[in-house]
């Protein structure tokens, strides 16, 4: 099932790309994909570096049935010390609270992609 839906996105891909260089130049065709290839890498840090520096914003994936249905109802499922342990990183770093009912995602990312890009 995997290999289908690798196989099946990999042909969607190629034939983006297909499309997207069809009148474009040998040299053109090599900046396309030297800038794609510079852009994924870029992705790639960005979301590792998230990761380690966010993980709260990730912790519901693990959740077990009886911490999701918490989660939807507002309740932070985590430990008071991991909870106080993230927000005082997060208020260090200048932001609020995690809160399982508001979703910083776009926001956290965006702090990790300037710090990717030395901004």
């Amino acid at each position: 099932m995997l290999k289908d839906k690798e196989y099946w996105l990999k042909k969607q891909a190629d034939e983006k790309r297909e499309k997207i260089i069809k009148n474009m130049s040998e040299l053109g065709i090599k900046v396309y994909d030297k800038t794609k290839e510079f852009t994924e890498k870029f992705d790639s840090m960005v979301k590792e570096l998230h990761v380690l520096m966010f993980e709260e914003e990730y912790d519901e994936i693990l959740d077990s049935g009886v911490n999701s249905k918490d989660r939807s109802k507002g309740i932070n499922p985590m430990s008071e010390e991991y909870i106080k342990r993230t927000d005082a990183k997060r208020k260090k770093l200048g932001f609020n609270p995690y809160d399982v009912k508001v979703n910083t995602m776009n926001i956290t990312l965006n702090y990790c992609k300037e710090i990717i890009s030395g901004k």
